[in-house]
């Protein structure tokens, strides 16, 4: 990430922290971060006499890896961060969310993109998949070809297997 423009001043709770994958098995690539209190969200360890630690943990957006900060320095006590959603979770919203979109265009209800349409059908594709010409309006609208793509899509999905309980495809 540079920064192209400078912008505002950084306002509320923001830290410099190095990502070291501390209590997390290490791993860090030691880049240094301005993480802020969005940035920050809950993890947990439960022991064997039935207590549990909580952590305000970041993820490193270089490479991934987590690392929790020291209890002292956090915004709010772990325990009130909010929890991470998996990856799997985060893409059945998406999932869930073009299911309706693609009811609400199939039955007529609506018969053009919001724009948080358009960017949820991005993300989800990718501009690589979705075709130049569709992306620009030239060959058919972004509707045309989500109504003719989208059962194709869930009929392969479904062939998929199953995540395990952690979220992870085998």
């Amino acid at each position: 990430m540079k920064v192209i423009r400078k912008g505002r001043k950084q306002t509320g709770w923001a830290r410099e922290y190095d990502c070291t994958g501390n209590g997390n098995s290490g791993g860090g690539c030691g880049s240094t971060l301005l993480v802020e209190q969005r940035d920050l969200f809950q993890t947990s360890h439960s022991m064997s006499d039935g207590e549990t630690d909580y952590f305000a943990t970041f993820v490193c957006c270089e490479c991934g890896v987590l690392t929790d900060i020291p209890g002292k320095d956090s915004p709010v006590r772990a325990n009130n961060l909010p929890k991470r959603q998996t990856e799997h979770r985060r893409n059945m919203n998406i999932i869930d969310q073009l299911n309706n979109l693609h009811e609400r265009l199939t039955s007529g209800r609506i018969t053009s993109f919001s724009r948080d349409d358009y960017e949820a059908i991005v993300s989800y594709y990718g501009e690589g998949e979705i075709p130049y010409g569709v992306l620009k309006g030239r060959d058919a609208t972004l509707e045309e070809w989500f109504a003719d793509n989208w059962d194709y899509d869930q009929a392969r999905r479904d062939e998929m297997p199953a995540p395990d309980s952690t979220g992870k495809f085998k």
